[in-house]
């Protein structure tokens, strides 16, 4: 049930923000309202402290500082290169939450003319065909 939520709230914040930029290319303010989660419905907010709710400055360590920097330069880079990011994101999403839309094949031919006729009037090859057509039907 949590993850068919969050699946839905992905696909919620996902049309907001197209919704947000088309209306800032109107000219128009926003004024959706923001969906996510309550408290409750996260398996760790009793347990979560935020940055904000401690009032002492938090010491990195010098790894944390290597780590810090290495992602920066690596958001630069992308930058510099161009890569949409939100594209990427959205791709991601749709991978990992599991929700790519099936997209019908059109791997059936166009029903012959001659599968119409009667079954003693065709030929064995044409059975064949038919019962082959009419299995991938099935299975499409």
């Amino acid at each position: 049930m949590l993850q068919q939520k969050k699946i839905a709230l992905s696909k919620i914040h996902d049309n907001q923000a197209r919704i947000k930029e088309i209306l800032e290319e109107l000219g128009h303010e926003n004024s959706e309202p923001e969906y996510d989660f309550t408290k409750r419905e996260r398996a760790d907010w009793p347990l979560k402290v935020l940055d904000s709710e401690v009032g002492i400055e938090k010491i990195l360590t010098e790894e944390e500082r290597r780590h810090n920097e290495e992602l920066r330069a690596e958001d630069a880079k992308m930058q510099q290169l161009g890569i949409d990011e939100e594209r990427n994101m959205l791709a991601l999403k749709e991978m990992m939450d599991g929700t790519l839309e099936k997209k019908k094949i059109n791997v059936v031919e166009e029903r012959e003319p001659w599968m119409d006729q009667p079954l003693e009037t065709l030929s064995d090859d044409q059975k064949k065909k038919l019962k082959e057509y009419e299995e991938k039907l099935r299975y499409f």
